[in-house]
């Protein structure tokens, strides 16, 4: 066999061999790009599998013997088969199917509907499996209150028998467009199939419903299938007009109707159309603040270049934003620019920097030397963190990514007005649970700010866009027909991307991304930054006995060509010890 068939054949038996869910979370490692292939040759394949999230590097090879056996190795120890050896084989296959002579390679491109019926099958399926319980309300529309397998409940309500949509307080629900949902379809699965539970309902339409509707972009929309009322009528007709819905633009002409609206108790408006009312009020707020006010950089004790001012000021205005200049511009005192002046623009007194655990410390000092603002680094037991988060009266509060994993619900019961998020392409992938830790976090305004370009894997923007603005995209489906080309044989693959140029378009106003090329003309010559970094407990104890010895020679009366020798050695293993203990005892 050749070695892609070896390939193959391996994968097939691995299929039988590992359990299912090791295999997806392999598919997973793989179809998250986090294998890279180090070198090849006929009987080796040496990898690595780099985890962004905990910042750490796993080794794997897959040695291949003359009997065609493929044997894999995890930091050079042989514990037969696992999601992450699985993963490599994944990644060797695709390499090989790379590398093969082919005139191109065929790609699966979905339309719209086209992706409406994958997606609304995908969720059909979960329903026929699903173990839900429901508690039925008197009325056959509903609200009804569904308790999913983990205990969690949801309100649905059955507003279309006929199309077989209806309303869910899920957060699929609000996002999807589809007006249906895995809960929804399973509620109308279990009246088909309960001919005695239909026929005992109420038919009657409870009310005059009000609510976003996801079949029509999520616009304020009303619906009552029978007559109305004097009342109701002149009620509806004062805002709709003749239409069923009106624009997002004239959202803030609704306060007058919600008003009006909760005097007529056969009237209910949906919470998401105030949410959605008050966000645009808020949006005209800053409109105005936008234009009425200037940024006061008084605050910030640097010189900033033009750019990064124009980087604080494009993020300033806006609820959310990603700075994702290359690497050296400076985006921490930009970011830390924005979190000042957002405070003395909007009254923010509470913001929360998310970074890797590495640069907590590099946070705290920049904030501290840039500005007269204080810095917590959120450290101790759980809750005391929790008193930390909440008691706080230094305007930032320093976290690394690990920690929101497990302090969620008390960051968000504490109050904070901004959210910093420091190298956000550590929680790209959107299955990860830091990612839906962050998601859940609730704060006024939100910054991302990275490095690494983007466009290497536009995926991975869809999920950023998740933490920061889930509405931004719309649903993945919606995403992924739009730009995404799809493998022809492996269902979730994506083998590339189109429309880029319309994507791109749309990112502009969220997202800023200079280059030291474009900016090199604003940029000095040359800028010495001196960091002063502290010792070890070890290599302070190595310096300090170095330096002991020396003191005993500096104050002999008389110094021998042996002293002077012993001079510069001496000196030598204090410049050395200060870089790694290694250097002197080749062991730690």
């Amino acid at each position: 066999m050749n070695i892609q068939e070896i390939i193959i054949a391996q994968k097939e038996k691995l299929k039988n061999q590992l359990q299912t869910k090791e295999l997806a979370l392999g598919e997973i490692i793989f179809n998250n790009g986090q294998c890279q292939i180090l070198s090849q040759s006929v009987s080796r394949y040496e990898l690595i599998i780099n985890d962004d999230l905990k910042s750490e590097i796993t080794e794997c090879c897959l040695d291949i013997d003359e009997e065609d056996h493929i044997t894999p190795s995890i930091d050079k120890e042989n514990n037969g088969w696992d999601r992450n050896s699985y993963a490599c084989l994944l990644q060797v296959e695709n390499e090989l199917h790379l590398l093969s002579p082919k005139e191109h390679i065929e790609h699966k491109k979905y339309t719209r509907q086209g992706m409406i019926r994958r997606v609304l099958q995908e969720r059909k399926q979960k329903a026929e499996k699903a173990a839900y319980r429901i508690h039925w309300a008197d009325n056959i529309y509903g609200d009804h209150l569904l308790t999913n397998e983990k205990g969690v409940r949801y309100d649905i309500f059955l507003r279309d028998f006929e199309n077989e949509t209806g309303y869910s307080n899920s957060m699929d629900a609000r996002l999807n467009k589809l007006g249906t949902t895995k809960h929804i379809m399973f509620a109308f699965k279990e009246l088909k199939e309960n001919q005695a539970l239909f026929a005992r309902l109420d038919k009657k339409f409870p009310f005059v419903e009000v609510f976003c509707d996801p079949l029509n972009d999520y616009k304020i929309t009303w619906y009552y299938p029978h007559k109305l009322s004097i009342d109701e009528h002149l009620l509806i007709s004062r805002y709709f007009k003749n239409s069923s819905w009106i624009e997002d633009e004239k959202a803030t002409e609704l306060l007058n109707f919600i008003n009006e609206a909760g005097k007529n108790p056969h009237v209910y408006v949906r919470p998401e159309v105030i949410e959605k009312i008050g966000a645009a009020f808020e949006l005209k707020m800053m409109e105005s603040l936008r234009t009425s006010t200037t940024p006061d950089y008084g605050s910030i004790k640097a010189e900033l270049y033009p750019y990064q001012k124009e980087g604080i000021e494009f993020a300033l205005y806006k609820k959310n934003a990603i700075i994702a200049d290359e690497m050296g511009l400076g985006k921490t005192i930009q970011a830390i620019g924005v979190a000042v002046l957002k405070k003395q623009i909007f009254g923010f007194t509470k913001t929360l920097v998310v970074c890797p655990a590495s640069i907590k410390e590099q946070w705290k000092k920049e904030i501290e030397k840039f500005t007269d603002e204080k810095a917590l680094i959120a450290q101790g037991f759980p809750d005391e963190r929790a008193l930390q988060y909440k008691n706080s009266d230094c305007l930032f509060v320093i976290v690394n990514y690990e920690t929101v994993m497990r302090d969620q619900v008390a960051i968000s019961k504490a109050g904070f007005d901004f959210l910093i998020l420091d190298e956000v392409q550590r929680a790209k992938n959107y299955e990860t649970r830091t990612a839906d830790s962050l998601k859940r976090i609730e704060v006024k305004h939100k910054l991302a700010i990275t490095g690494t370009p983007i466009e290497n894997r536009l995926i991975d923007i869809y999920s950023i866009m998740g933490i920061l603005d889930p509405e931004f995209f719309g649903p993945l489906w919606e995403f992924s027909y739009q730009y995404c080309l799809f493998d022809t044989e492996r269902y979730n693959k994506i083998n590339g991307y189109y429309n880029l140029q319309e994507l791109n378009k749309k990112l502009e106003g969220i997202l800023v991304r200079r280059e030291k090329r474009k900016v090199i003309d604003q940029l000095p010559n040359l800028v010495q930054i001196n960091i002063p970094v502290e010792l070890s407990p070890l290599q302070a104890d190595y310096h300090g006995s170095y330096a002991s010895a020396l003191a005993r020679i500096i104050h002999k009366k008389f110094l021998t060509p042996y002293d002077l020798q012993r001079m510069q050695l001496l000196l030598a293993n204090m410049r050395m010890v200060c870089d790694s203990t290694y250097l002197i005892d080749d062991q730690t």
